[in-house]
């Protein structure tokens, strides 16, 4: 399937990059000696949420479930991200870490283009209290419409809204980000 991916993205597998996702903020800026790793093995792969490159040719490639996979991208700088945010990496920001990265290579936050791509939708992502208050504390005051109490003492978190309000806060401009309109989850048709 990697072969795949990487032929649908006009690339050879062995232009590809992949992460080895740690749930976190932590980034990795790919350049052409980078190219091929972790194509086969998550060993050689970097450790890292965000993958960042400035390199023509050099695919990046983060792997989703459920979590929100967002591609950053200045059409000036010719800079492109690709993240992995689940819980752990939207309330660690790890938008944030990818921007400034971007940024460390001449991007600049007010000409990103950001796409959101197919994640759990908030009416399926039930969590607990731990979750529920990472979210409160990453966005203070302003956690309504990210997580919700859902009834059954537990709470939905969406994600695609925690991520595009980061962008937001980060400097990215509200009409330059699109959200998929397909969601995964239990019960989700495919």
């Amino acid at each position: 399937n990697r072969h795949r991916a990487a032929a649908a993205a006009g690339a050879t597998f062995t232009d590809m990059v992949f992460a080895h996702q740690v749930h976190g903020p932590d980034v990795a800026v790919v350049t052409d000696a980078d190219r091929g790793r972790g194509t086969l093995t998550v060993d050689d792969a970097p450790a890292a949420d965000a993958l960042v490159t400035a390199t023509p040719g050099v695919g990046l490639a983060v792997m989703v479930g459920d979590c929100v996979p967002i591609v950053l991208y200045d059409p000036v700088a010719h800079v492109v991200a690709a993240v992995h945010a689940g819980w752990r990496g939207t309330v660690a920001r790890v938008s944030d870490a990818a921007l400034d990265a971007m940024a460390g290579l001449g991007a600049e936050r007010a000409r990103v283009l950001a796409g959101l791509g197919p994640a759990i939708t908030a009416d399926r992502y039930q969590v607990g209290d731990d979750v529920a208050h990472a979210a409160r504390a990453c966005f203070g005051g302003d956690a309504d419409g990210v997580v919700r109490p859902d009834g059954t003492g537990r709470w939905t978190f969406d994600l695609w809204e925690a991520n595009r309000r980061l962008l937001v806060e980060a400097g990215v401009d509200p009409a330059n980000i699109e959200i998929s309109p397909v969601g995964t989850g239990p019960g989700t048709p495919y």
